[in-house]
């Protein structure tokens, strides 16, 4: 027997000598040249990623295994869904990748990596943050080094860092350390943050 396509056979449950039909499935085998990898995007996500100018050929997606290593081959999404999943309320890509070595099986899993170029971003680290009531809040002075809570509009991630949209402008100083040591009212002994932390 001959396949019609080259590919990785998959389990082989007969035996020489086994008694079989025309309706038996004998084994699968799978194309791997190249593989789909399926992810989503929050509805947020999705509008603000579409926004940025949506699907680019150019644009290299990366693969994360799930042993952490990034996949050698850079992916492009090539499929956008038409609607957001009505239970999830998110936006459904696919990403093509070469799969020349054969280290992409079906049915794996992964992080995908989207590249996206920010300019004039700013950054607040995480750890300077509080959440409340699904609201984001940072501690900023006010003239008299007393800090005060500021909702900050800070919805995607940048490694250990948020995004801040809107609610704090750029060289406002805000309590980077010992959030729960704050007392209402009282002012604060001021020490800049070290370079690089």
């Amino acid at each position: 027997m001959r396949a019609p396509f080259d590919g990785v056979v998959n389990r082989l449950p007969l035996k020489v000598g086994s008694s079989v039909s025309a309706q038996d499935l004998f084994t699968t085998i799978s194309d791997t040249s190249e593989l789909f990898a399926y992810f989503s995007l929050s509805e947020r996500e999705g509008l603000a990623w579409l926004a940025r100018g949506g699907v680019d050929p150019a644009q290299p997606v990366g693969l994360v295994m799930a042993d952490g290593a990034l996949y050698p081959q850079a992916g492009a999404i090539d499929a956008v869904s038409s609607e957001l999943d009505p239970d999830t309320r998110s936006l459904v890509l696919r990403a093509r990748f070469a799969n020349p070595a054969g280290l992409l099986r079906h049915g794996g899993s992964a992080k995908v990596r989207l590249g996206t170029a920010l300019e004039s971003a700013l950054l607040v680290p995480q750890r300077a943050t509080r959440d409340l009531q699904g609201s984001t809040f940072v501690y900023v002075l006010d003239g008299e080094g007393v800090p005060q809570p500021r909702r900050i509009d800070a919805t995607q991630r940048w490694g250990e860092d948020f995004i801040v949209a809107s609610g704090l402008q750029p060289g406002e100083s805000f309590v980077l350390e010992g959030l729960q040591k704050l007392r209402a009212g009282e002012p604060i002994t001021v020490r800049d943050a070290a370079a690089g932390s």
